[in-house]
């Protein structure tokens, strides 16, 4: 995690001290070398400070790295909310976790089909959420949810 600090803010000054240990910190105003460094790199501009980056995705004044980390994964969700939020799935991901579950050979049941065979060979990733998808998957006795889970590694 980066964090983005200004020796000028009370606020920043808290939180560095209480998170610095194990992050990378850069004192925005200070350090232009760190700074220089930081603005190349292609990361998110600072918006306020403290200011956390992690994962390519910025936030200003944050409550603490993990919360950063958990709006991020999403882990500060309900299972429910985070299957909902999953639904763009790359095609292998989506394969690995039939395999997982023993459902593999129903995959290549569904892509028999030669109009389900047309948007699977065209997409990148599928909408799981998409009708046909949810349809497919139930008539191979399939639960859509299960398949989520096994994705973000729920419930094991």
């Amino acid at each position: 995690m980066i964090i983005l600090h200004s020796r000028h803010s009370a606020e920043s000054k808290a939180f560095v001290a209480k998170f610095a240990e194990g992050n990378t910190v850069i004192d925005w105003y200070d350090n232009p070398e760190g700074q220089l460094q930081y603005l190349l790199s292609g990361q998110p501009q600072p918006s306020g400070f403290p200011f956390v980056v992690y994962q390519g995705k910025g936030f200003a004044n944050p409550e603490s790295p993990q919360w950063v980390e958990d709006e991020v994964t999403g882990k500060h969700l309900t299972e429910q909310q985070q299957l909902d939020a999953l639904t763009l799935v790359p095609k292998l991901t989506i394969r690995r976790a039939l395999r997982a579950m023993g459902q593999e050979a129903e995959l290549d049941k569904i892509l028999a089909v030669p109009e389900f065979r047309k948007d699977w060979d065209d997409a990148a990733e599928v909408d799981l959420s998409e009708d046909m998808v949810t349809n497919a998957l139930a008539q191979m006795s399939i639960d859509v949810d299960d398949v989520k889970r096994k994705i973000l590694g729920l419930g094991e």
